[in-house]
């Protein structure tokens, strides 16, 4: 077969050529492979048949075709032979030294051993192809070898440090022990008999030389693999524990080399923070260049392979603050991240919070924008807008607001709701927000596994109902009892009120056979039956955390202009049912009165506005004018309480028929005294005036000292 022409053969075709040749690892081969590999086995085809011709058929001097193996044997061979000589020659010199006349007979000739027969041409290739594979598992074997001689060496010299610590405490001779890492110990005894001791272990040290010549090439050899060992520490899988101690060393770093490419503008901690791959909540580490959360910072870690595969190296513990580069795990150390630390999780001092309500200071974003601390707009995530409005009145309320921003009282909290409520309000109120906006979604997790799922994140909700749960909740988290001021939400909002209860007592069985025979009685009148029913009288205090009011039902009939008008009413109207006279009938016949023993703090008064029947829910569009500032309200209390005035710290509205309207908030902001219209993301300052004449759900009044 002609060399030059291996090009034109297909793939096939070269390898049918090389499998005749005895070469049979042609799988996953390219064609230039195939190539340069036949024409290395024809080449030797040609060499082996020139020399075959150019010799006699009795000469086996050619050594391009003896296998490697009789070349390494011939090598150890010659190897043995010059070590028994320098033995030999060792032991001369020894014995000379110690005057021992002795004739030592000269070593025998080495004999050189017969060269093997030479193989035949045909099985050249498979016995080349053999002795590959056998040396290459020699060599790894020899590796093996090596790596447990290097542990049994280690074992051997720690035996042998703690010998000679046992020795130091059991010597009575004074003597002084110098030890040498990796070398033998050497005795030195002070005392007078010393010289006598050594004289007479010199024999023994003499006859004892060719045993020690005899070692040290063994040490020789050790101490090479040692070194290699100690060479390839960086390469070997078998030196994983010295890798792992030298990590362990270098805890802390100053001069992190990847700090340019953390990335502010993707960092969000406003959201669950879970694994994006395996979504646990243990250990969780957040990408400081793309944002995403991975858990652990280990080799076999999701964070440590998002470093590897995006060439990610800052991450930050978002539970301890602290940030490491992977997969150096060393923890930097720089002022320049305090930022983000902090904007992981704010803290306040008491000095901090006491200038919240005076600060008129503007904050500056990333994106440049500026933003009031604690004016900031809550994300609205599919249908939580009601849960918005109620966040952003109770931020406006400083007992609470204040008692959560401090870490201490809650630290040993275990509640969700609790905690992620101080962390919302927290960053709402932080003044080095990268965003001017949050978003409240650990704490919608924590309202829909706290109830139940009754309070779900894709389905709207009434306020009236969300709100009583949430105080209820929030007051028994912390640990609150029936008892007042027994928590932070009692303390705020609880006041006291008197109900005086009418209940129909039940006619007697004859009345009502008498009534079925009659049916002229079915005639009179509705006022003489109310006058012959009897009732029995109950009165009881209660505690309360808001209050109800109920608006005037609309005409059945209206004509073209009613229409048209939208009704108004004063709130001093709907307090008259808090007057103790006003008779409030409920549909099952019970007569109720309710009079104001003690008023909050903080009073919050609620409007109903919706009724539901069994086919619609139905929204009342009447205004109640009410007062922005000294809201009097001492004709609802008893005599001799306390004067009370409250102003308006924030409102709640509702705009848009009932299933699909839209709530908003309007706020006061004390250090300006301005008022600020929130709607989710939407923040803009609004008039006092179109306050007062908006569809008002909830009041939040505080009392004026």
């Amino acid at each position: 077969m002609d060399i030059n022409n291996l090009s034109k053969l297909k793939v096939p075709e070269l390898k049918k050529e090389l499998e005749n040749r005895g070469f049979t690892k042609t799988a996953g081969l390219l064609k230039a492979d195939l190539i340069e590999k036949l024409k290395s086995l024809l080449e030797d085809e040609n060499n082996s048949t020139t020399t075959n011709t150019t010799t006699t058929p009795h000469t086996t001097t050619n050594n391009n075709i003896q296998p490697t193996q009789s070349i390494i044997n011939n090598e150890q061979l010659e190897q043995n032979q010059q070590k028994q000589i320098n033995n030999h020659d060792n032991k001369d010199n020894n014995k000379n030294n110690n005057n021992d006349i002795q004739n030592i007979p000269p070593p025998p000739p080495s004999e050189e051993l017969p060269p093997p027969p030479p193989p035949s041409i045909n099985n050249i290739n498979e016995n080349s192809i053999k002795m590959d594979v056998d040396i290459e598992n020699k060599i790894i074997k020899e590796k093996v070898k090596e790596i447990f001689k290097s542990k049994e060496i280690e074992d051997e010299e720690k035996d042998k440090e703690e010998k000679v610590k046992n020795m130091l405490t059991e010597n009575k001779n004074n003597e002084q022990i110098i030890i040498k890492p990796k070398e033998d110990i050497i005795l030195s005894s002070t005392n007078n008999n010393s010289k006598d001791n050594n004289n007479n272990n010199n024999n023994k040290n003499n006859n004892n030389n060719n045993n020690n010549d005899n070692n040290n090439n063994k040490n020789n050899i050790n101490e090479e693999k040692k070194r290699r060992i100690d060479d390839d520490d960086d390469d070997d899988d078998f030196d994983i524990a010295t890798y792992k101690l030298k990590k362990k060393q270098i805890k802390t770093r100053k001069d992190c080399p990847y700090l340019d490419t953390v990335n502010r503008d993707v960092l969000d901690f406003d959201f669950e923070k879970v694994c994006s791959v395996s979504f646990h909540n243990h250990n969780v580490y957040a990408c400081l260049v793309c944002g995403k959360y991975f858990q652990g910072k280990s080799q076999d870690s999701h964070a440590n392979y998002h470093c590897l595969q995006m060439d990610h190296h800052v991450f930050i513990n978002l539970k301890t603050q602290q940030i490491y580069c992977l997969p150096d795990d060393y923890e930097v150390i720089d002022s320049s991240l305090d930022d983000i630390k902090y904007l992981l999780n704010p803290t306040f001092t008491n000095e901090q919070i006491k200038e919240l309500d005076r600060n008129t200071k503007l904050s500056r974003a990333l994106d440049d924008s500026k933003y009031l601390p604690g004016i900031v707009g809550l994300n609205n995530i599919k249908n939580t807008a009601y849960v918005n409005v109620i966040i952003q009145s109770l931020a406006r309320i400083p007992t609470i607001r204040n008692f959560l921003l401090n870490v201490d009282n809650i630290k040993n909290n275990k509640s969700p709701l609790v905690q992620t409520l101080s962390e919302l309000l927290r960053k709402i109120w932080n003044p080095k927000n990268f965003k001017a906006q949050v978003s409240p979604h650990e704490l919608l997790q924590a309202i829909q596994n706290s109830s139940q799922k009754r309070f779900n994140i894709r389905e709207s909700s009434d306020p009236l109902d969300f709100l009583p749960w949430f105080l209820n909740t929030l007051h028994k988290d912390l640990g609150g009892t029936k008892q007042p001021n027994s928590s932070i939400i009692y303390k705020a909002f609880s006041g006291e009120i008197q109900v005086s209860t009418d209940k129909p007592i039940p006619k007697s069985l004859d009345d009502d056979s008498s009534d079925d025979d009659d049916d002229n009685k079915m005639k009179e009148d509705i006022e003489n039956k109310k006058s012959k029913i009897k009732y029995s009288n109950s009165i009881s205090k209660q505690p309360f955390l808001f209050l109800t009011l109920d608006l005037p039902p609309k005409p059945v009939f209206k004509d073209d202009q009613d229409k048209s008008i939208i009704p108004q009413i004063p709130l001093f109207n709907l307090l008259a049912k808090y007057d103790g006279t006003t008779e409030t009938i409920l549909p099952n016949g019970e007569i109720k009165k309710y009079e104001i023993l003690s008023l909050p703090k903080y009073l919050i008064l609620c409007v109903k506005r919706f009724s539901k029947n069994n086919f619609f829910v139905e929204k009342e569009p009447t205004i109640v004018n009410f007062p922005i500032k000294n809201l009097d309200l001492n004709d609802y209390l008893p005599p001799g309480s306390p004067k009370s005035k409250f102003n308006l710290l924030a409102t709640i509205k509702h705009e848009g028929d009932p299933n699909s309207g839209n709530y908003s908030v309007y706020i006061n902001h004390k250090g300006n005294d301005k008022w600020f219209e929130m709607h989710d993301l939407s923040i803009k300052e609004t008039m006092p005036q179109l306050i007062a004449v908006s569809e008002c759900f909830f009041l939040i009044y505080e009392k004026i000292n």
